[in-house]
């Protein structure tokens, strides 16, 4: 379970002064649920990721799993970044799976297996000895997909995975991390800036306001699964997304005064 009691975060800003990312974030994610994170951009959402993955410590509060503080980065909670330039190009897509079982002191043999598993799981195994760049950018999300799941985490934290696709590509690798989830116990935390996105794959959803980042609102998605293109255009669904695009439209608008505040 994932818990964020009361967290603040404060930087420094060049010239000393004290710049709060978010601020009094309470949240709770159960075991294997699928929380997706919308809020406008600069409001704090993928400072939230950070420390949950042990990249950065709260000023103030704390992040928690299973009731013991995150203290470090840690297999058991794998990234997925919007930026395929987290591949490693000079390394065959096997090899990019590879790497973190291997890091992990796993033998080469056992690597191999584990990486043809998890290539096969996003439905690359026949691109396996192929180059990073010799993929779409569709399938080199799913390289980085599959590589994440390489050391079996429990948490899978993903920031705006899917940002930079097309709408088709999109559509699709939707769904497949959907079959993914389902078929596995992890537990999903995924930043998005797509309310549609945000409505068709979470089970709960939550809205942060805009600067510094606090959670607004919160939904649990009762929606059925499995999940499709027939029940995005169920009535059950379009309210749902209506609600939240109402309250994530609100923080956006907020956003963009703050923004123009700071050029006057």
């Amino acid at each position: 379970m994932i818990e964020f009691k009361n967290v603040n975060k404060i930087y420094q800003t060049p010239d000393g002064e004290p710049f709060p990312a978010v601020k009094d974030i309470s949240l709770t994610i159960n075991e294997g649920e699928f929380a997706t994170i919308l809020g406008p951009s600069g409001c704090g959402k993928s400072t939230s990721l950070k420390m949950l993955a042990g990249f950065e410590r709260p000023s103030s509060g704390e992040v928690l799993i299973d009731g013991s503080p995150i203290e470090e980065p840690n297999s058991k909670r794998a990234v997925v970044f919007q930026d395929n330039n987290a591949l490693f190009e000079w390394k065959t897509v096997k090899e990019n799976v590879m790497f973190g079982p291997l890091a992990c002191g796993k033998k080469e043999v056992e690597a191999e297996e584990i990486a043809k598993k998890n290539l096969a799981l996003v439905g690359l195994l026949d691109h396996s000895e192929q180059y990073p760049t010799q993929l779409s950018g569709g399938m080199q999300q799913r390289v980085l997909i599959a590589r994440a799941l390489a050391n079996n985490p429990d948490i899978l934290l993903m920031d705006e995975p899917f940002g930079a696709l097309d709408a088709l590509t999109k559509t699709l690798l939707q769904e497949k991390l959907l079959e993914i989830w389902e078929e596995s116990d992890v537990t999903i935390y995924f930043i998005t800036h797509d309310v549609e996105e945000a409505v068709f794959l979470g089970q709960s959803i939550h809205v942060m306001t805009a600067h510094p980042g606090s959670i607004k609102q919160s939904w649990e998605n009762n929606l059925s699964y499995p999940r499709d293109l027939e029940l995005r255009e169920s009535e059950e669904f379009r309210n749902l997304k209506n609600e939240v695009l109402e309250a994530i439209y609100e923080e956006s608008v907020t956003a963009s005064q703050q923004k123009f505040a700071q050029t006057i």
